[in-house]
């Protein structure tokens, strides 16, 4: 719970006034209503939360979603499916009928697109070393995982690829793996595509940190948790109010996919026009363009 509530890209997602922040509590939705289904049958709200998904962020949902319909299947062989599928089909239908639409004229250009080694490359290393420049919403400090957290999560690695045999963590190795597809697989380098990876890191590293707690004596496992999570919590803070907030102190080349000169420069006027009349109304629909 610590990881995610201070995980530098879970607290820069909030601070973008777009669709992804809402990523975070649709997934957790789901695997809830996944795992609440493995344990207790119920199909409905996992139709429901699989369905919520794709109209939260439809490219990147659907390799993580293929799987839990894969995996729901599989446990639903001697029930009936049917609920759940109509469920589903419902639920889903709406935005099918805009998929044949103008929707589907991205996805054939996402699809034909070339597609760079590097620039794929670049969602795994800006993860947990860096980003190379051109990047949209990526990390401003080294990766979206702090040092300790990606050392946690590759301690967490080798203990899962030592212990294979276990379903659990399997999948969740199987989940983080479809999550990176989006973004391995298309041309340019938008590190949102791949935000669904998030709890399946975070997972990851739980286990890395609860392998190395239990090779400490009983006594000190409770201060060294306490001691670990504050420099987490410390790293990803600085991350979003030191380099983070930095970026936006000037213009100039790291802002050329986010902001323009021209709206900076206004922006400074109007607020001293704030500061000495109040406040006033802002039109943002001057130009059709995201940037200004």
């Amino acid at each position: 719970t610590v990881l995610f509530a201070f995980s530098y890209w879970a607290l820069f997602e909030g601070r973008i006034t777009m669709f992804t922040a809402l990523v975070p509590a649709a997934e957790l939705f789901a695997l809830y209503a996944f795992g609440r289904y493995l344990k207790k049958g119920s199909s409905i709200p996992l139709a429901i939360a699989l369905a919520v998904g794709f109209y939260i962020y439809p490219l990147a949902w659907a390799p993580l979603a293929l799987l839990m319909l894969l995996t729901f299947l599989y446990h639903s062989r001697q029930k009936d499916p049917w609920p759940f599928v109509w469920t589903l089909v419902v639920g889903l239908a709406p935005l099918a009928i805009g998929v044949l639409g103008n929707y589907g004229s991205y996805l054939r250009t996402v699809a034909t697109s070339q597609h760079h080694l590097m620039t794929s490359l670049a969602y795994i290393t800006g993860l947990f070393w860096g980003k190379p420049s051109g990047d949209y919403y990526g990390p401003e400090w080294g990766g979206f995982l702090d040092p300790i957290t990606g050392a946690l999560f590759f301690t967490g690695l080798g203990l899962g690829l030592r212990e294979r045999k276990k379903n659990f963590l399997l999948w969740v190795l199987a989940a983080a793996g479809l999550c990176l597809l989006p973004g391995m697989l298309s041309s340019t380098l938008e590190y949102n595509r791949v935000l669904f990876i998030l709890p399946f890191l975070l997972v990851i590293a739980g286990l890395g940190s609860s392998s190395l707690l239990l090779e400490l004596k009983a006594p000190l496992r409770s201060r060294t948790m306490a001691v670990l999570l504050a420099a987490i919590v410390s790293l990803n803070l600085y991350h979003l109010l030191g380099p983070y907030q930095d970026r936006w102190k000037a213009p100039g080349q790291t802002w050329e996919t986010y902001k323009s000169t021209e709206s900076f420069r206004a922006y400074r006027i109007l607020a001293q026009v704030a500061d000495k009349d109040g406040p006033g109304l802002c039109f943002t629909n001057f130009v059709p363009d995201m940037f200004d």
